[in-house]
């Protein structure tokens, strides 16, 4: 309560703890603290594939790889993806959008190629957020999201599969994820493609 009392408001708008299970001194201290739990992770990682593949997306549907010229882009299709989600909904409008993106970016080391933003005539479809794992030879799934139109029609698994090839080529032969457990459809996705 103290660390938190401590913080400089004007810049410090969220505190948040990971805590790993078993640990219920700490869970219990953090809810007197006036922590509440958000969700529960499960780590996930597979290998990345030696042979990528192409990615083929439904007709009319563009991807861009980051570039300062396209933040707006990749705003709207972070925030698209947020309706109606399943992952981490406790989350929802408690950080602005250039904070989530701060943050996605501050995740170990940002490569702008490794991040992709799916958008039909500038409506949003979707995004893949992949950063390399310092020290370790890893690329991170950061943030995979979808519209909630979207949903449903295989297009995580289509760029997941995609993502898979884009970490081996950056170098990676593990892929790692954190996904929420009560996010049934994405913990259905990983386990079926091995994670």
């Amino acid at each position: 309560a103290a660390a938190c009392a401590g913080q400089d408001h004007s810049r410090v708008t969220l505190v948040q703890a990971l805590v790993d299970p078993g640990q219920d001194i700490l869970s219990q201290s953090l809810v007197l603290a006036g922590f509440d739990e958000l969700a529960q992770l499960v780590y996930m990682q597979r290998q990345t594939d030696r042979s990528p593949r192409p990615l083929t997306l439904p007709p009319g549907i563009e991807t861009v790889t980051y570039s300062p010229d396209r933040v707006d882009l990749f705003k709207r299709c972070i925030l698209a993806s947020y309706e109606h989600t399943q992952d981490c909904p406790g989350l929802l409008g408690m950080r602005d959008i250039e904070d989530i993106i701060a943050g996605h970016r501050a995740t170990g080391i940002f490569v702008p190629q490794m991040w992709l933003a799916l958008h039909q005539q500038e409506s949003p479809v979707g995004v893949m957020l992949l950063n390399l794992v310092p020290q370790r030879d890893a690329a991170e799934v950061v943030y995979l999201g979808l519209a909630a139109g979207w949903r449903g029609r295989q297009l995580g698994r289509t760029l997941l599969e995609y993502g898979l090839g884009v970490a081996r080529r950056h170098g990676a032969s593990q892929m790692i994820l954190a996904v929420d457990q009560a996010n049934e459809p994405a913990m259905k996705l990983y386990r079926s493609m091995q994670f």
